[in-house]
């Protein structure tokens, strides 16, 4: 039964260190983990390492600081487990195949039993790696200018990059085979950016009016790049035969980089009487570089008022405690679109001219735009 000979138990383990001190001014903690999980398909897994670090610090009485950091590590081994992969090879390997040659090697298919690679072979074989890096977190501060007025700043961070091995060796297993060897790697590299700033203005006016007013403003970066490498004919299968320079043919490269961000001001003042009549106005204007310059920007206002009316004089019903009807209306965006709709994007063509014929290399429109759009507004 070869689902037998692929599939085993797989074990879990996962271990965590955390420390923590702290007194009245500064509070830390730091933490430390490993999580390991084999696959269900032998020589499968992955190795997962994590360290966090959060503090928060009171460093006089106007200036608070913290930062909240982590860090993540992620290792795994793959194996094809598509149309193609380790699992389709074991539904239609015929059982009469042995796993294991005399001499230890995989057996394959004889002559009139297929072509279909041996299972537990082409998992072993399999060298699919992917080294995975992950950094995100906060640092912030916030300023007491006076006992009511704040200004609080913070720096948001999220990088996140992956590399990919793909080496498919050669081999010779019966009447299964594969005479040329190959390598595709793939790397990705991500980082997203936010810094907010805010000023919140809390006045009491007499005993009976509270104000609340916040301005602020958000900026946001996100930056994608995307890069893979491919060849084939490598000098062996060997570990330190496996880099793209070593491959002598049928190379291919591609390469993407994708970019957007956004620009936020915004503004929010309530005010509280009497704990019974409550009113907020809000306004925001974002400009997001999803579309051209005469569409970038968007104004996006909202106000809301509510009455508690179980706290008039009037209001006397014994079984309804609390009744507090509350009234809003407002508008949102929504930038949810391409990144680059509003332009046109070239790709890279061939084209044929003179005599004799030469291949010249140029650039073409390769999609449609609009360079009408503009932010989606809902009310």
């Amino acid at each position: 039964d070869w689902q037998d000979v692929i599939f085993q138990n797989a074990t879990f383990q996962k271990y965590d260190l955390t420390v923590s001190k702290g007194n009245e001014n500064t509070q830390f903690l730091l933490g430390a983990g490993y999580l390991g999980q084999e696959g269900t398909v032998r020589y499968s897994g992955l190795g997962r390492y994590n360290i966090r670090f959060n503090i928060d610090s009171k460093v006089n009485d106007k200036l608070n600081v913290g930062a909240n950091l982590n860090l993540a590590r992620t290792d795994e081994d793959m194996i094809d487990v598509e149309i193609n992969g380790v699992v389709r090879s074991a539904l239609f390997q015929p059982p009469t195949v042995d796993v294991y040659n005399p001499d230890g090697t995989y057996a394959g298919p004889a002559t009139n039993e297929g072509d279909a690679q041996n299972p537990l072979g082409m998992a072993d074989r399999s060298d699919k790696t992917s080294q995975n890096n992950l950094a995100f977190g906060n640092i912030f501060g916030e300023y007491s200018i006076l006992s009511n007025l704040k200004f609080r700043s913070s720096l948001g961070v999220n990088i996140y990059s992956t590399l990919t091995r793909d080496f498919d060796p050669t081999f010779a297993e019966g009447n299964a085979n594969r005479t040329t060897n190959s390598l595709l790697q793939t790397s990705i590299n991500y980082s997203d950016i936010i810094w907010e700033n805010t000023l919140n203005f809390k006045p009491q006016i007499g005993e009976s009016v509270k104000l609340d007013i916040l301005t602020g403003n958000t900026i946001e970066s996100s930056k994608n790049q995307v890069m893979s490498g491919y060849r084939e004919g490598f000098a062996g299968n060997m570990d330190f035969l496996q880099y793209l320079d070593g491959g002598s043919f049928n190379d291919k490269t591609r390469g993407n980089l994708y970019e957007w961000s956004l620009a936020s001001f915004y503004g929010r003042a309530s005010v509280d009487i009497k704990g019974r009549y409550l009113m907020t106005a809000n306004v925001r204007v974002d400009g997001s570089s999803r579309f051209g310059k005469s569409n970038r920007w968007g104004t996006f206002p909202s106000v809301s008022f509510g009455w508690r009316i179980s706290d008039e004089p009037f209001f006397n019903i014994g079984f309804i405690n609390e009744l507090k009807p509350r009234f809003s209306w407002g508008s949102l965006g929504n930038q949810d679109i391409g990144l680059y709709a509003f332009s046109s994007n070239l790709s890279q063509v061939f084209y044929t001219i003179g005599s004799p014929q030469i291949p010249l290399v140029g650039y073409a429109p390769a999609s449609d735009f609009n360079p009408d759009v503009r932010w989606e507004t809902t009310t």
